[in-house]
């Protein structure tokens, strides 16, 4: 919910306007560096996955940790590839 209709929009000076890109572009490349380190971790560590978690029985624990290993990269992945700015048609109206 934001701010009633007839609330005035606070001024915005260059200065404030080159803050927000500045911390916009930090966000951005830290995002992209954790899922860079998501993809080289999955990467190294994929033949060990397959070798002792795929070829073992299914429990819970296995589930979990297969959700929450694959389900960081789609979430990391999906936010990455939304600060690129080509997916269209989300907006916050």
């Amino acid at each position: 919910m934001g701010p009633p209709p007839d609330t005035p929009i606070p001024a915005t000076t260059p200065e404030i306007l080159l803050y927000y890109t500045y911390v916009d572009k930090i966000v951005q490349g830290l995002l992209f560096s954790a899922f860079a380190l998501l993809v080289w971790d999955h990467a190294l560590t994929f033949h060990r996955e397959v070798e002792y978690v795929w070829k073992g029985r299914w429990t819970v624990i296995k589930v979990l940790f297969l959700f929450t290993r694959y389900a960081t990269l789609v979430v990391v992945g999906g936010n990455a590839w939304i600060l690129t700015g080509t997916v269209r048609g989300l907006t916050n109206t």
